[in-house]
């Protein structure tokens, strides 16, 4: 077997055939070329084989694996188990990279002197007004980087634990993390069908530091069919975050913590925010339920809330 890359790609893919193309070229074209692109086709109907298996023709460093359809959490475990690289690199079918991610990171990753992750600041790349996208290049010049707890993790490997419990500012197709510390910590839960990447930064977050490159380094392709705008039956936003605290508290490695109270905010409005999410889909008795959830973290609703208990009894009365 050839020597191990210094880098992993995981890609996993599900009809992503429009975006392919230039999401792989980005990683082809990275400063660093000590690469492998593992692609995991996790049970695509498009012609996404047809476009990987011309890319995979015209660079060696492409090896596609196929699955039956089970997960982006599935396929990106999957190749984990494949990657023989130092680092494990993640990105998502529908998004590029600037083409020194890589390079960037591992500088910053060579001069820490503790096992660390490394993510970086990104940008959002909505379609402009005719449905076409700005050039990445063009895109990456032109947008604001979004950029949530600023500084933190820039100058040197900062334990952010404390901060995640309150927002999810670390990106899938950013993140680079030392192989070891992705073993040791567990891949990404099936079991979540949204939210298993934030899940898997809580859990590396509750041992290990982050490194954080300022610049953006990556673009999140907005479109219709993101996973993240979907509905789903299952309030996954919360459930992690109560999860991760019955496992791992409130506080980071180095004993910072987040208050009580304000994490109480914040698992209330995920249920408020949850349940109105149930009503405009018209799931009024999972909204109910969700309402008693957030009740359970303020003694009183807001006026907002109460209108919204209200339109949902209303609702439920009518169909009854």
């Amino acid at each position: 077997m050839a020597e191990s890359p210094a880098f992993s790609v995981i890609c996993p893919n599900y009809n992503g055939s429009l975006f392919l193309q230039a999401c792989l070229t980005s990683v082809l074209e990275q400063t660093v070329d000590d690469l492998e692109v593992i692609v995991v086709d996790d049970g695509s109907t498009d012609d996404s084989i047809e476009v990987l298996n011309g890319l995979a023709a015209t660079d060696p460093r492409v090896r596609i694996e196929s699955q039956g359809n089970a997960g982006s959490a599935v396929a990106r475990n999957h190749g984990i188990a494949l990657a023989r690289g130092s680092y494990i690199a993640f990105i998502d079918a529908d998004d590029v990279w600037h083409p020194q991610k890589l390079e960037k990171q591992h500088e910053l990753l060579l001069r820490a002197t503790m096992p660390v992750a490394c993510f970086s600041n990104f940008s959002l790349w909505p379609p402009e007004r005719d449905g076409r996208y700005l050039a990445p290049s063009e895109a990456f010049s032109q947008l604001e980087p979004v950029d949530e707890f600023p500084g933190i993790g820039v100058d040197k490997p900062a334990f952010v634990y404390h901060l995640l419990l309150q927002d999810v500012f670390v990106w899938t197709s950013t993140v680079v993390v030392p192989s070891t510390v992705l073993h040791e910590v567990g891949g990404f839960d099936p079991s979540y069908r949204k939210g298993q990447d934030y899940d898997l930064w809580l859990r590396i977050a509750a041992r290990y530091p982050f490194l954080r490159h300022p610049d953006s380094l990556a673009l999140y392709r907005q479109h219709p069919d993101n996973i993240t705008y979907r509905y789903s039956e299952v309030n996954y936003g919360a459930v992690i975050v109560e999860n991760a605290l019955r496992s791992s508290g409130l506080s980071s490695p180095d004993g910072q913590m987040v208050r009580e109270d304000i994490m109480r905010r914040r698992l209330w409005k995920l249920w408020s925010d949850y349940a109105d999410n149930c009503r405009h889909h018209g799931k009024y008795e999972s909204a109910i339920r969700a309402l008693a959830s957030a009740r359970h973290y303020r003694a009183h609703y807001s006026n907002s809330l109460r209108a919204l208990v209200w339109r949902v009894e209303q609702k439920l009365i009518g169909l009854r």
